[in-house]
This record gives C-alpha cells, structure tokens and sequence, in this order.
C-alpha cells in the first residue's frame, strides 16, 4: 500500500536523523556553523521536525499551515528533546494513517504576514512526500555541518542523499 511505503520512508528518515543527533555532544549540536550562514545542526532538526509536527497537528482540521510551525528552541538546543519528539512522530505515522484530501495554504511573498495566501489542494500522501524531500534537503546540510564540527562521526552512505541519487550512483558503480 502507497501509504505504509511512504510513512516507512519517513520513519526511516527520523531514525536516521535521531542516530546521528543522538551521537553528537550537546555543544556541538547548537554550534553554530559559518559554513551553514551560522546555522546550526539543532536549528536544521528543529526545522525536519517541525515540518513534520505541523501535518501531524493540523492534519484532522484538513489544512496545513507550514507557517505555523512552534519554533521550539528546546528541539534546537537539546538532542534529548529531538529525539523525543522524533519519539512521538514515529508512533503517529505508525497510527493507521489513510490518505485524505488537505488544503496546504501558504504565503511565497518576502512581504507582510497580511499578504495573500494562496491555498493549494494536496492530499497526506502528497504531504508526507514534501517533508520526505524537505527532510532529505536539510539532512544534507546537516551531514555538511556535522563533517566540519564532528568528522568522527561516521554517517550512513544515504544520509541526507535522495534514493533517485543513491539508485544512480549505485548503476554507475555496477555499469564498471
């Protein structure tokens, strides 16, 4: 079934990212990096995670606001925290999610929060694999910062690397 492929893709994902947060000392973790325009690897997980959060809370009343993410400093600065809330996300999409029609509004202008938001039909299915590429995009920065704050750290070949990515290289590899 579609959805059982996509949220274990998901969960795959959460568990990859909460290993390797969970590895890393607490400094390091809100460190911020220059080469990530002072970001840190905390900041990047809150924000995975966030996205995440918001479809499993809004989800029921039929629209997604990514807008309104809680910006919880907590996930940010505590790899306890993280991996907790990466806990409680797992065993939302272990529930017996079904694929319904969403309403994702979103505002796309550098203007006032009152600009106009434009409202897109989706579905979870659709929302599940957004922050299944999202998560994949801001993995890869972490995997950048986490190579420059703690080399030590060995990470699995596909963090933060699209399946399309790793399918490719591995024909490349065999194509030899």
């Amino acid at each position: 079934m579609l959805i059982t492929t996509i949220t274990n893709t998901c969960k795959q994902l959460l568990l990859d990212l909460k290993a390797a947060v969970q590895e890393l000392p607490e400094q390091q973790y809100k460190m911020l990096i220059p080469e990530l325009f002072k970001a840190s690897v905390g900041q990047h997980t809150r924000h995975i995670i966030e996205f995440f959060q918001c479809l499993q809370q809004q989800e029921s009343a039929g629209t997604i606001n990514y807008d309104l993410r809680q910006r919880n400093l907590l996930i940010e600065e505590s790899t306890e925290q993280a991996g907790k809330s990466i806990d409680e996300l797992i065993l939302w999409l272990d529930t017996a999610l079904k694929d319904a029609p969403l309403n994702l509004l979103a505002n796309y202008t550098h203007e006032q929060a009152s600009s106009p938001q434009v409202s897109i039909k989706s579905s979870l299915v659709r929302e599940l694999v957004y922050n299944i590429e999202h998560a994949i995009h801001h993995m890869a920065l972490v995997k950048v910062g986490l190579c420059i704050i703690y080399p030590q750290l060995t990470l699995p070949a596909h963090f933060g690397v699209a399946p399309s990515t790793l399918r490719y290289q591995c024909e490349q590899t065999v194509g030899k």
